[in-house]
């Protein structure tokens, strides 16, 4: 939740529009705390004396079938139709590319990168590829990717879907500290 607030924050400071931006005067951590609420795949954000209204991206909204189980916000947003653990991982690159991928050098030399049905350019793939390829700091690399506008909606699809639940919840391997 911190990472959440965190990132929310952020860009709400870094692109206020018309009247989201809150009023100039000296405020106070309990100001700053951000409040959540969620309904029917809507979510509301309180703090700084404001009221934020945020809806998921399109493609990914609950359909309207009145048959349909409800869930909140959160789980539409990071919900997965597939089993925590497999053998290689959602994350792995060689997977996503049906190539060897070692490094971030063997991702510049694949001539055509999944563009996971038009949701990605080439560019944009080739930066997230490249993003699984470092262990160690790809989930805040791989979650600010996501976090961007022009990319969340690609999260409709469920191999991005995939990779983002591998990169969050799958173990890696971990090197033990050197002595």
């Amino acid at each position: 939740a911190a990472y959440r607030d965190i990132v929310f924050l952020f860009k709400w400071m870094a692109c206020w529009a018309g009247n989201a931006a809150p009023d100039v005067r000296q405020w106070t951590h309990k100001d700053a705390k951000l409040s959540w609420k969620g309904m029917d795949g809507k979510m509301t954000v309180r703090a700084f004396g404001k009221e934020l209204k945020l809806e998921l991206p399109a493609g990914m909204a609950q359909p309207a079938d009145s048959s349909a189980k409800k869930e909140n916000f959160f789980a539409m947003l990071f919900r997965s139709s597939r089993p925590r653990s497999s053998l290689r991982g959602g994350a792995d690159p060689s997977t996503l590319c049906d190539a060897k991928v070692h490094s971030e050098e063997d991702i510049l030399h694949i001539k055509e990168l999944p563009s996971f049905d038009g949701r990605l350019s080439q560019a944009a793939s080739e930066l997230l590829l490249s993003y699984l390829t470092v262990p160690y700091i790809r989930i805040p690399l791989v979650v600010n990717f996501f976090a961007s506008s022009e990319h969340v909606g690609a999260l409709a699809h469920p191999d991005l879907q995939r990779v983002l639940d591998s990169v969050l919840f799958e173990p890696s391997l971990w090197h033990p500290a050197a002595d």
